[in-house]
């Protein structure tokens, strides 16, 4: 691939692909893997999300991406059905302690056709006639919560300990407070953007080899 086409790519991985597929997308050129951490609630991420992962395999993954030196983005979900404040804040310290050059926490997306959407409806943490058409805002608390405020400040001030993971317990505590702090939300909004940016970015010359050949 690289002889022959050598164009940037990012690609979408789980935790558990081999150590040999991770070295050949390095030595192809990949510019960054992407994966699912989604909750640091092992129960939840394997009984409710399906994912038959587990936590030692997380850090192992981790541990395995920082000494080949690729990159890799993580994503996680909060908001997941019954889940608490502490859970969901113990997610953001898992992605913190595995150091991803990206982190992406958001509020779960009940897309109707989703077995973990069904459940929320049986439950009652979402209502029976939910549908597609009622998405309107990727910020919003969907389903039933103690906390839309918490999970909101969460996914707001979550990017932020990349750059600054000693400010933890300063962050939480203003989350466990509601603490809407002006120039800390946009300073996360910005951040967020230069981090998205960051994480996309390849050399100009790379750049526009990509433009032109996709």
């Amino acid at each position: 691939y690289r002889k022959h086409i050598n164009i940037p790519f990012i690609c979408n991985v789980r935790f558990d692909t081999s150590q040999e597929v991770f070295e050949l997308l390095k030595e192809a050129g990949c510019g960054g893997v992407q994966l699912g951490l989604e909750t640091a609630n092992e129960q939840m991420r394997n009984r409710l999300l399906a994912k038959n992962l587990k936590q030692e395999r997380i850090f192992a993954t981790a541990g395995l991406l920082h000494r080949i030196g690729l990159r890799f983005l993580t994503t996680s979900m909060i908001n997941l059905p019954g889940e608490t404040l502490e859970q969901a804040i113990e997610t953001v310290k898992l992605n913190v302690i595995i150091k991803p050059n990206r982190i992406r926490v958001g509020q779960l997306m009940p897309i109707p056709s989703l077995p973990i959407v069904k459940y929320a409806k049986e439950e009652g943490y979402l209502d029976p006639d939910f549908g597609v058409d009622q998405f309107n805002d990727s910020n919003k608390s969907y389903l039933k919560t103690p906390y839309p405020e918490e999970f909101f400040l969460l996914t707001q001030y979550a990017a932020i300990l990349e750059l600054f993971p000693s400010w933890q317990s300063w962050i939480f505590s203003l989350i466990r407070r509601k603490k809407r702090v002006g120039w800390l939300m946009r300073f996360g909004t910005l951040y967020n953007f230069y981090s998205e940016y960051r994480w996309f970015r390849f050399s100009v010359f790379c750049g526009l080899r990509f433009f032109f050949n996709v």
